[in-house]
């Protein structure tokens, strides 16, 4: 397979994955999702069906790509306030210019 296909896991709003692999130049067409799933068939999926995209390096456990969150409330300490605010600024900055 052309190095220019990349692999790809969809999460769907039905909570299913599809693993395969995508052109990044154009992988949607006509409002479908088109992917070369892991068995060699071309699969078009409805954008309103699906939930992610995640482009990957290895089709691991696809469970991997739930929202982690913390067991117990982080310490609460200034000089961590004071860097949590300037990565959140950061991140928000580069949202724009991205």
């Amino acid at each position: 397979m052309p190095s220019t296909h990349k692999k790809v896991i969809v999460r769907k709003m039905d909570r299913d994955s599809v693993s395969g692999y995508v052109s990044p130049e154009q992988f949607v067409h006509e409002g479908k999702l088109e992917l070369l799933n892991t068995a060699g068939n071309v699969v078009a999926m409805d954008l309103r069906e699906i939930k992610g995209v995640y482009f990957v390096r290895e089709f691991g456990d696809s469970e991997s790509l739930t929202r982690k969150t913390f067991t117990s409330r982080p310490r609460s300490d200034p000089q961590d306030f004071h860097i949590a605010s300037t990565i959140r600024r950061a991140v928000g900055t580069a949202a724009l210019q991205g």
